[in-house]
């Protein structure tokens, strides 16, 4: 398992792109009709608690939640990713 820092402004946006798909107004599940697509999972933990879990088989959720989840899908090639420490 790995961690990083992103900055206030990567977050700002980031947050702005998951706020622009109204999340509380989207199902929790998409579906593609075909098999061995791709599977997207987005989970949203506050205070320790999972909040919301949306699921995308296919790219079928609404294109702004697609918009949203790709803005982070690579991040973590751009960052530079530390591995935790096993604590003893």
């Amino acid at each position: 398992m790995f961690y990083s820092k992103i900055t206030a402004e990567d977050y700002s946006n980031i947050e702005e792109n998951f706020k622009k798909a109204d999340l509380k107004n989207i199902r929790n599940n998409y579906e593609a009709n075909l098999t061995d697509d791709e599977t997207i999972t987005v989970t949203f933990i506050k205070n320790q608690k999972i909040i919301k879990s949306i699921t995308d088989n296919g790219r079928q959720s609404p294109p702004l939640l697609i918009w949203a989840y790709t803005s982070i899908r690579y991040l973590y090639q751009h960052i530079r990713l530390k591995p935790f420490q096993k604590k003893v």
